[in-house]
């Protein structure tokens, strides 16, 4: 099944539900990880994408996720400052950049971003991009549809 699923993949087909799910119960999974391998070297070749992250809010997070050293219902080392200023943000992705680097994502602590900080997020953004030619994008939790318009017209 693996393999005749590889092939029909490899010609430009796509599997459905049943068939992932059959992939997913595979015994071998060796085989599964090779196909996996070779799907993507024929698709994407030998080369990757490269990303940093730069950690633009930090901390308090009102979420409980025990796992997380950004939430605030744990005591943690973790630092905690509010959204960093646009020019550190653009130090570090222009530095990221002349290293080669791809992308350059900004990241922040909560379930979301307030309106305020999306207007200073949106305008980092811009300046980064005309700072240099990284390529920008986020994670920052939930957010309304108008942040996400805001954040994808600013160029991420």
């Amino acid at each position: 099944m693996i393999e005749r699923l590889k092939q029909h993949v490899l010609a430009g087909g796509m599997i459905d539900e049943e068939q992932a799910k059959g992939l997913a119960a595979a015994l071998d999974k060796e085989a599964l990880y090779e196909a996996a391998h070779q799907i993507t070297r024929h698709f994407m070749g030998d080369k990757f994408d490269t990303c940093s992250i730069i950690n633009a809010k930090s901390g308090n997070c009102s979420e409980d996720c025990k796992w997380c050293a950004q939430s605030g219902h744990y005591k943690t080392n973790v630092t905690l400052y509010p959204l960093l200023p646009a020019e550190e943000c653009i130090r570090h992705a222009t530095y990221n950049y002349k290293q080669g680097i791809g992308r350059f994502a900004l990241v922040t602590s909560g379930k979301k971003v307030s309106d305020r900080d999306m207007v200073e997020i949106t305008e980092t953004v811009r300046s980064i991009k005309q700072a240099c030619g990284i390529k920008c994008c986020a994670s920052m939790g939930l957010l309304s549809r108008e942040q996400l318009q805001a954040l994808y017209d600013s160029g991420t």
